[in-house]
This record gives C-alpha cells, sequence and structure tokens, in this order.
C-alpha cells in the first residue's frame, strides 16, 4: 500500500544536500568551486562547475527514487 501523498514531507530528507564553497568560489564571476553531501546517503563529491554540482544531484536523486521504487 501506498502512503497517501498528503501525509508525504514537502521537503524529504532523501532530497537534501549540504554545499560547502571552497574558499575561492566566486559566485557572482562563475567560480564555482565547492564540496557537496546528500544528507541520507553521506554520498560527497566536490565540484568545478554549475554543471558538475547538478549532475552529482540528479545522480544521487536518480538512485534514491529507483530505490524507492524498487521497496514498494
Amino acid at each position: 500500500m501506498q502512503p497517501d501523498s498528503q501525509h508525504l514531507p514537502a521537503f524529504p530528507v532523501q532530497s537534501a544536500f549540504v554545499v560547502q564553497w571552497h574558499r575561492t568560489a566566486h559566485l557572482a564571476s562563475g567560480k564555482v568551486i565547492g564540496r557537496v553531501e546528500h544528507v541520507a546517503s553521506r554520498q560527497t563529491a566536490t565540484f568545478d562547475s554549475w554543471d558538475n554540482l547538478l549532475a552529482f544531484m540528479q545522480r544521487v536523486l536518480g538512485g534514491v527514487r529507483k530505490t524507492a521504487h524498487e521497496e514498494r
């Protein structure tokens, strides 16, 4: 039985990330450097572009959704 979507959290922990910016990062000029951690799985990655940051998040969230779907 699937849970009623009205009782699911709007911001589930499985979708939470911590982004830590490198001391030399300068977002206004496009210097995107840092580290990201997925809160639930503790997977981490470093990144040096928005594309790399988003690719990590997409990869992790894709795995989370696949696992959740398999558990149903």
